[in-house]
C-alpha cells in the first residue's frame, strides 16, 4: 500500500489555525503549566521538584483538553469552557492513557540510551587500555589515553546515537494523537504511519519550533547586556519558556493531530 505524502505547508498552517481556536479550551491547564515552569526555573530543591511535577501534570491535562478539541468529531464535541481560568484542569481516562503512553516512551528511550552508554563505555575502555593500564581519574586523562582514533570513535558513536534518538522520536511522534483518537494506548503500532514521511515531519516540527528558538536566542542576548547576566538569563528564559508553553503546546498538538489524520489509513474510533 502506498503511503500518504505529508504536505509540510498544509500541516504547519493547520497547526497554527488549531491554536487560534483551541487554546481557550486548555487555558487553565496551560496557565498552571506556565506558572509551574517559571517557579521551576527560578527555584531550588525541593520546590523545584514540586514545581516540575505540577508542570508535568498540568501539561498532560492541557494535552488532553487539546486532543479533545482536535478529535471532537470522534470523541464528542468538547463543552465550551465556563471559565477560562479552569479550562482544561481535569483528569479523565484520556489523560491517564496519555500519561501511560509517555511513560512507555520514556522507558523505550531509556533502554536505547542505556545500550548507547554501554557501547560508548566499551569503546572508551577498549581504546584507553591499548597501551596498558589507563588513567581514568578525569575525562581529560581518558581522552588523552584513547588517542585520536578513540576520540573519533566516541564522536561517531555519539553522533549516531543522537541521530537514532531523533529518528525514533519522529517515527513515534504519532503515539499521543493515536492514543487520544483511538481511546487506547498506542505506541509501536504507530511506527508504520510515519513511514516515508519522517523528514517532512521533522521539517514541520522545525518550522513550528522556530519562534520558540527565536525567543530563546533573544532572551539570551538581552540577558547578556544586563548588569547581572546570570540572574537575568534565568528570569528571561523562565518567562520565555512560559510563553512558549502557551503557544507551542497547542500548536504541536494541532500539528501531530493533523499529521495523524492525514497518514492514518483507517483511524479507529474511541473506545
Amino acid at each position: 500500500m502506498a503511503h500518504q505524502r505529508l504536505n509540510i505547508g498544509e500541516a504547519v498552517g493547520e497547526a497554527v489555525r488549531f491554536w487560534s481556536h483551541s487554546w481557550r479550551h486548555a487555558a487553565g491547564a496551560l496557565g498552571v503549566a506556565a506558572l509551574a515552569l517559571i517557579v521551576y526555573s527560578v527555584s531550588k530543591s525541593p520546590v523545584m521538584g514540586v514545581a516540575y511535577g505540577v508542570y508535568v501534570v498540568a501539561t498532560l491535562m492541557a494535552q488532553g483538553a487539546l486532543f479533545r478539541v482536535a478529535f471532537a468529531d470522534r470523541l464528542g464535541a468538547p463543552p465550551t469552557p465556563r471559565s477560562p481560568i479552569m479550562a482544561g484542569l481535569q483528569w479523565t481516562p484520556m489523560e491517564g492513557r496519555l500519561a501511560t503512553t509517555l511513560i512507555l516512551l520514556v522507558v523505550l528511550f531509556a533502554i536505547v540510551i542505556a545500550v548507547g552508554v554501554i557501547l560508548l563505555a566499551a569503546i572508551t575502555v577498549g581504546f584507553a587500555s591499548r597501551g596498558g593500564m589507563a588513567d581514568y581519574s578525569s575525562p581529560e586523562a581518558i581522552v588523552q589515553a584513547m588517542g585520536p582514533g578513540g576520540s573519533a570513535a566516541m564522536t561517531f558513536v555519539i553522533f549516531i546515537a543522537a541521530f537514532l534518538l531523533a529518528w525514533m522520536s519522529i517515527r513515534l511522534s504519532l503515539s499521543l494523537p493515536a492514543t487520544a483518537a483511538e481511546g487506547k494506548v498506542r505506541l509501536i503500532s504507530t511506527w508504520d504511519l510515519t513511514k516515508g514521511n519522517a523528514f517532512r515531519i521533522f521539517v514541520a516540527y522545525l518550522v513550528v519550533s522556530a519562534p520558540v528558538l527565536l525567543v530563546t536566542v533573544i532572551a539570551t542576548l538581552v540577558a547578556e547586556g544586563r548588569p547581572d547576566p546570570a540572574a537575568s538569563r534565568i528570569w528571561l528564559n523562565a518567562a520565555g519558556s512560559a510563553v512558549a508553553v502557551v503557544f507551542y503546546l497547542p500548536i504541536t498538538v494541532g500539528l501531530v493531530s493533523h499529521i495523524y489524520r492525514r497518514l492514518a489509513p483507517n483511524p479507529g474510533a474511541a473506545a
